[in-house]
């Protein structure tokens, strides 16, 4: 139901270590100091390449600000000119050479740009040019360097001369970040405030592009030229460049001097004649004219208060509306880009027409069509299409006269309206929304809070208005696949009553009419409207699915108290209760927020209890959220809403589980605070349960069960009943279900008599106790209820315990087993019946089950570490001097191993014994160790040094400890096995004895495991790798007695990776014991070809022999070339 913690705050919190992080780390990774230089003289000079990897790092240092982007204002100034110098002076070098590492290095003109373009993604590419040089001198080398990188200029040449190009300039290819940013950099370059023609000196000769409907003028300056070559070949990308095109070729369009030069008309003259191409074909692609669209838009958003675009409009209404070329605009209409880039032309249209009265009188009917279109566009199926059109309408609006924008106002209020019928309930009549077009409703309710943005309705038709708001705010419909369609309504009717409360006055909101507002039925005509906009905005805040929408009520609600001070009951308080980041996470804004705004007032009291009773409450799909709000519910409500909840259970619809569930378990929740029991029957309530069928039991089960226990201390008379549902709800597998019914079959069997209770554990004993095959899991609700109710089974403990070790061994099932040890874990059995269940704690640290899904058993050794935590945290006195060696060396076994999981319960299991008094002396240590981390090398320093400098643990742990060390220092991921042999070495190198304990423990543990190879192998490779370390040739281990061993370990086996351990060790032997290059000698000619090389290799290194010899076909004979 919640993310672990609030994304923005993670940022704030992180934010001047990742802008620390950020300075030192851009210097050295754009510069290197020249070595070349006199001595002291420091210069440096700009890397041609830099690492990959250095660079994601750095990208992802800058990747959180999403959240926050203010947060990096203050250091953009610092940032952005530092990679801007950086990229320039790396166009100025010298061009790269072809590398081999092309996958680990990258040019560094390629990482600046990443890191340039990461800037405008997270704060705006208009913030970030802002701080680009604009010194027209980096103009030529701009276009010289994008000219210079453009793949498609080898496509003119033969494909073998293209071919050899590519490969020969493969580390000058530029990517879409190039051509982004440098395009950005050159609109900005071509703000200079003088005449372009003064720049073409340099290229005097340029060649005018040659694109079909394009004449450009004939004394068009050279730089123009190219620039607007790049700009429109670009045009039609589509990538990012795009956009970066359309801003360049827009500002070179809309210069003074290009203009009376004749550019712009040229453009907009290539632009119309673009939509009229020879041929159209359903396979089109509609970028090129997407490129088009967003530049007749730019263009017409620069001359919105000109005159200079005036005599195009009509023809380019003409062609969007489809009267001219309707293949063309069929292409279009196929991409939602291009429909909303048709919006915005049409809208920017329509504020140039609306300038002046004349004009708006002479093309009133482009208007009207306009607003026509743009309400279509209000129901597309594309939120950025709904979003243009919203925005469209409300800033033509703003510019219609008073009739025509009332017109616009209310033909969008009766658009809501369509669809939506009355229900009548008793004497309250409300409004059922389940037919309306979601889609629709959510451009409708956001076109709304546009308009009151921008303060087009006047105050008088707020009364109108006020209700859509309100019903966009509590909107919800589900899909077929239950995924929720009415986030976006919810989220425009935010916006909406938060512009409400910016733009009118408290005297304008205070005017309205309650009882004209169509929602005093809900609310009442004695609260104002600026109470129920905050009571609203209050359920919202606090019980919305949505974190943006909770978020957005928030932020609202916040501008209404602030606005209007002093017109809603306790708004400071409310403020502070309702805040922005406690709302993050929806358990805390229901238990915490809801709760504390309800204390403040009636009407948020009354508020809220209806919104838990609503779908954002017990009729939430998400049955986490239900169950946190029968616990709300069960807080705020009273014994008469309680009354009337019971009698709303019996008019639910069969589909209606979730509402049953929720209702079930905000009755359970009240009594259970309460205790007035009076008038409630809770008979009709199982009788319901027992007889019906229902579509989820385990809802139903749930629920009752939780009823059940809430009841129960009155004392139930309908015990059969209620055993026959249990018996039958605890052999259900899910975790919520078998936790219910276990709690109350524990609740119900303590009001039983003696010899009832027995007769029920019977029942109980013979279900774990039948061999179940394949029905796995089906008995863990049992033996969770067995383990709660031990402590009340005076006269059947000897037998359940029996029966639980008979279920241990019936049939070796992972989840069961690990289910046993978790009941065990949370049941006083452990403290008052150890000795009999040590045995299975023992058992379970050993199970190392291995199935198509992996290392299953580790869930049973993570449930017996968690078993003997609790043993040792309860009291050590419990547990024998014996059993606990036991328990600790196989803990420390545990706590080395290569699964991350299971080494981390291991870790609080070590700590809970150095706390206990089994070893007084280390009371202080536990502390230590749980700070490092588990992959760690001092971790594994820790561990050695407490097994082996302990003489009591080392007689019996070292070999328990190295067979599972073995793993992580061979086996597991490289920061581990880096970590574990690097403390292992360490460890041995502080004195021989160290080394000998060491080396002998392994050969013991390869004594032991020689059928195990699961620990076999990575001791065959811990002890090879000591052997590089030149550490076990020290060990005093008799070497005739490890060759023998080894020996022994892969006798007959077919295990490459045995065999590839065991050549290894021999390599170690070979130095100094001949019989170990015997063996490898003999295994040169090996059947498997992978172990002949092996063998080969390693008689090379130790002996320098081998050369010569075709190995994999080598005979006998060949044998004597390793002699």
């Amino acid at each position: 139901m919640d993310v672990p913690e609030d994304a923005d705050l993670q940022v704030q919190r992180a934010s001047p270590d990742l802008i620390v992080d950020l300075h030192i780390s851009l210097e050295p990774f754009l510069w290197r100091t020249d070595t070349a230089a006199p001595a002291g003289v420091r210069t440096r000079r700009v890397r041609r390449r830099v690492r990959a990897r250095e660079a994601d790092r750095i990208v992802a240092l800058l990747e959180p600000f999403q959240e926050l982007p203010q947060l990096l204002d203050p250091h953009l100034q610092t940032l952005v000119p530092i990679l801007a110098d950086a990229f320039i002076a790396s166009l100025q070098s010298k061009p790269l050479k072809k590398t081999s590492y092309t996958k680990l290095l990258i040019p560094l003109s390629k990482a600046i740009c990443r890191l340039l373009y990461t800037f405008c993604k997270i704060r705006g590419e208009k913030v970030i040019v802002r701080f680009l040089s604009t010194d027209t001198k980096h103009l030529e080398l701009l276009l010289s360097a994008i000219e210079a990188g453009d793949v498609d200029a080898h496509q003119d040449a033969g494909a073998e001369d293209a071919r050899q190009a590519n490969e020969d300039q493969v580390a000058d290819q530029w990517e879409w970040e190039h051509r982004y940013i440098t395009l950005l950099w050159l609109s900005q370059l071509l703000l200079a405030p003088f005449d372009l023609s003064t720049l073409s000196s340099l290229n005097t000769d340029v060649t005018p592009p040659a694109i079909s409907g394009l004449l450009l003028p004939t004394n068009t300056p050279g730089v123009t030229l190219r620039v607007v070559s790049l700009a429109l070949r670009y045009l039609s990308s589509s990538g990012k460049e795009r956009d970066a095109a359309k801003i360049l070729l827009v500002r070179i369009a809309m210069r003074r001097d290009m203009q009376a030069l004749g550019l712009l008309d040229a453009l907009i003259k290539w632009s119309i004649a673009s939509f009229d191409p020879p041929e159209v074909s359903e396979q089109t692609s509609s970028y090129h004219y997407i490129g088009v669209l967003s530049f007749l838009s730019g263009i017409l958003n620069a001359s919105l208060a000109t005159s200079d675009m005036d005599g195009y409009l009509g023809t380019i209404f003409r062609i969007l509306q489809g009267e001219w070329y309707r293949e063309v605009m069929d292409v279009v209409n196929r991409s939602v880009v291009a429909r909303k880039a048709v919006l915005t032309v049409l809208r920017n249209i329509c504020v140039i027409v609306l300038r002046s009265p004349e004009f708006m009188n002479e093309m009133v009917e482009v208007i009207e069509i306009t607003i026509g279109t743009i309400l279509e566009s209000l129901t597309d199926s594309a939120t950025p299409v709904r979003l243009a059109a919203s925005k469209s309408l409300s800033v033509i609006t703003l510019k219609l006269p008073t009739d025509m924008a009332t017109q616009v106002v209310d033909e969008v209020l009766a658009s809501l309206m369509r669809d939506v019928t009355v229900v009548t309930r008793g004497q309250e009549q409300t409004q059922n929304l389940s037919l309306v077009n979601p889609s629709e409703w959510h451009g409708l309710i956001l076109t709304l809070s546009q308009l009151l943005y921008r303060r087009s309705p006047p105050a008088s038709s707020l009364c109108e208005i006020l209700p859509a708001l309100l019903a966009g705010l509590s909107f919800e419909q589900r899909s077929t696949s239950g995924a929720s369609l009415g986030t976006n309504v919810r989220d425009a009717a935010c916006f909406g009553i938060w512009a409400i409360a910016r733009r009118y006055t408290t005297s304008e909101l205070q005017a309205i009419n309650i009882s004209k507002a169509a929602i005093a039925s809900k609310h009442g005509t004695k609260c104002s409207i600026l109470q129920i906009l905050a009571t609203e905005l209050v359920v919202t805040a606090s019980l919305d699915p949505a974190g943006n929408i909770r978020r957005g009520s928030s932020a609202a609600l916040q501008e209404l108290i602030g606005r209007h001070p002093n017109t809603i009951e306790e708004g400071i308080k409310l403020v502070q209760v309702v805040d922005y980041h406690v709302v993050a996470l929806r358990s805390r804004a229901i238990t915490e927020v809801a709760v504390q705004a309800s204390r403040l007032s009636i009407w948020y009291l009354e508020g809220i209890l209806n919104g838990l009773l609503g779908w954002r409450g017990i009729g939430d799909p998400d049955a986490s959220a239900r169950r946190t709000t029968a616990v709300v519910y069960g807080n705020l409500a009273n014994l008469g809403a309680v009354n009337d909840l019971i009698t709303k259970f019996s008019e639910l619809k069969p589909r209606e589980d979730h509402e049953r569930h929720g209702m079930l378990l905000c009755v359970a929740s009240y009594y259970t605070k309460h205790r007035e029991y009076e008038s409630f029957d809770i008979g009709g309530v199982l009788q319901y349960a027992n007889d019906t069928k229902h579509r989820r039991v385990d809802l139903i089960a749930e629920a009752v069960s939780r009823l059940i226990i809430s009841v129960t201390p009155t004392g139930l008379k309908q015990n059969d009943l209620i055993i026959g549902l249990l018996n039958k709800w605890l052999r259900r597998t899910e975790t919520e279900v078998i936790e219910a019914t276990a709690e109350a079959a524990f609740t119900v069997v303590q009001s039983l008599s003696c010899e009832r209770k027995a007769a029920v554990f019977s029942g109980w004993i013979a279900v774990i106790t039948e061999n179940q095959g394949g029905r796995s899991g089906q008995d863990q609700g049992i033996l969770s209820a067995l383990f709660q109710a031990f402590p009340v089974a005076e006269l059947s403990q000897g037998t359940i315990v029996s029966a639980i070790h008979r279920r241990w061994n019936l049939v070796h099932d992972v989840e069961s087993r690990a289910a046993i040890l978790r009941y065990l874990t949370s049941s006083t059995a452990l403290t008052t019946n150890l000795e009999e269940f040590s045995d299975l704690i023992i058992d379970g640290l050993d199970d190392y089950t291995t199935t198509a899904r992996g290392d299953v058993g580790s869930l049973v050794r993570i449930e017996a570490l968690k078993s003997t935590s609790a043993i040792l945290k309860a009291s050590s006195t419990h547990c024998n001097p014996e059993l606990a060696m036991k328990l600790y060396s196989k803990t420390l076994r545990l706590a080395a191993e290569k699964l991350d999981k299971v080494r981390v319960e291991a870790q609080q299991a070590v700590s809970h014994i150095l706390s206990s008094n089994i070893f007084p002396s280390s009371l202080d240590t536990s502390d230590a160790f749980l700070s490092y981390p588990t992959t760690s090398e001092p971790y594994f320093r820790f561990i050695l040094n407490l097994c082996f400098n302990k003489p009591e643990v080392h007689s019996l742990g070292a070999a328990e400890l190295l067979s599972g060390y073995v793993g992580s220092a061979n086996t597991g991921s490289e920061e581990l096995v880096r970590a574990s042999r690097a403390a292992l070495v360490a460890f041995c190198l502080l004195s021989e004895d160290n080394s000998r304990l060491i080396c002998g423990a392994l050969v013991a543990v390869l004594k032991v495991n020689l059928t195990n190879d699961r620990v076999l192998v990575p001791t065959l490779e811990a002890i090879a790798f000591l052997f590089d370390m030149q550490i076990f040739q020290d060990s005093g281990v008799d070497w005739k007695t490890l060759h023998i061993t080894v020996q022994k370990s892969h006798f007959k086996t077919g295990n490459i990776r045995k065999l590839e351990a065991a050549i290894h060790v021999y390599g170690g032997l070979g130095e100094f014991y001949a019989p170990a290059i015997e063996k490898l000698t003999t295994m040169a000619i090996h059947p498997f070809p992978r172990v002949r090389e092996r063998v080969v290799d390693t008689m090379f290194v130790v002996k320098g022999v081998g050369k010569g010899v075709n190995w994999p076909k080598a005979g006998k004979l060949d044998l004597l070339k390793l002699k």
